[in-house]
């Protein structure tokens, strides 16, 4: 089987099966995993994210991109499933700060490829790095920003 077709796979399995299931609201899933796992959201507020570009790689259905803006941050979510990234947007609406996210789906292999691509300062990647820690979140993620925003969910 060739790499594309196990990222299809990969991405058809998480669009069926989104990282933390399914809530009947996005602030529901919010409160939920936040008390899942709380160490995630300890370690975002001690980092000073105001006025900062956070690029998070593989964001799912957008938890941590979607709580970061309430310390002004402006974010980019990136995933492999783009059901997981309507769901990222769609809790944006509902939490009111799309003018604060946006989101694509993207396969993270091929960012590093492309115009419009330029450095940014800080990044996050949390989830399927559960095995990992390290105290700088920066150093966990591909640190990109596209020229170009996106206000509603897209593909790269």
């Amino acid at each position: 089987m060739s790499l594309e077709a196990i990222k299809r796979e990969g991405s058809a399995f998480w669009d069926q099966n989104p990282c933390a299931g399914v809530w009947p609201t996005y602030q529901d899933l919010m409160t939920w995993i936040q008390r899942t796992e709380p160490y995630i959201f300890n370690i975002l507020q001690t980092i000073n994210s105001a006025g900062k570009r956070i690029v998070e790689v593989g964001c799912g259905q957008g938890t941590t991109a979607n709580y970061l803006p309430q310390f002004g941050a402006n974010v980019l979510g990136l995933d492999m499933s783009l059901e997981s990234i309507q769901s990222a947007f769609a809790g944006a609406r509902e939490l009111r700060h799309t003018d604060k996210t946006h989101f694509l789906q993207a396969d993270a292999e091929r960012l590093c490829s492309g115009p419009g691509m330029r450095p940014i300062p800080s990044a996050t990647r949390t989830g399927s790095c559960h095995d990992i820690f390290t105290p700088s979140l920066a150093e966990m993620a591909l640190v990109l920003w596209l020229d170009s925003c996106y206000s509603s969910p897209g593909r790269l």
